[in-house]
């Protein structure tokens, strides 16, 4: 707890107006006295505690730490292994949820012009003709080209 410099006042003129302007100097060196001799005191305690609690706990731990130490090192290896067959697990598990893409479907004609290409041609109108898919003038043209050749 920490008091600011209002309260130290309050605290000053309170002694005053208690102690006296006579006593107050006198009040004031005893007390910095006393406070000098808890704080060595508190120092000493805390110094006697350590030596004779907290070292030892220490020495007697450091052959169990020491003991420990291969234990920690193997603890180290298995979480590295098991981290690297999670990782593997859910590499496996993202390969079996992947579905590739459907390839996509020919466009197909609407129901009407594939009825219309169905149907026979009107007596009135000539056949389309045959479009030209013979890659290569010098190979012989098919047998039905070469009847529409002699035809004309």
């Amino acid at each position: 707890m920490r008091f600011g410099f209002g309260e130290l006042l309050l605290v000053f003129i309170v002694a005053l107006l208690v102690l006296g302007p006579t006593k107050l100097p006198a009040a004031a060196r005893s007390l910095g006295a006393f406070l000098r001799t808890f704080k060595n005191a508190m120092g000493e305690a805390t110094e006697e505690i350590r030596e004779s609690v907290i070292e030892p706990l220490n020495e007697a731990q450091k052959p169990i730490r020491d003991a420990l130490a291969p234990v920690e090192e193997m603890k180290k290896e298995i979480d590295k292994e098991v981290d690297s067959l999670n990782s593997t697990l859910r590499d496996l598990t993202n390969v079996n949820t992947y579905t590739a893409p459907r390839p996509k479907k020919a466009e197909q004609p609407a129901p009407e012009a594939a009825a219309q290409e169905d149907a026979p041609a009107p007596a009135d109108q000539e056949p389309a003709p045959a479009e030209d898919t013979q890659d290569d003038p010098e190979q012989p043209a098919p047998e039905s080209e070469q009847a529409a050749d002699a035809a004309q």
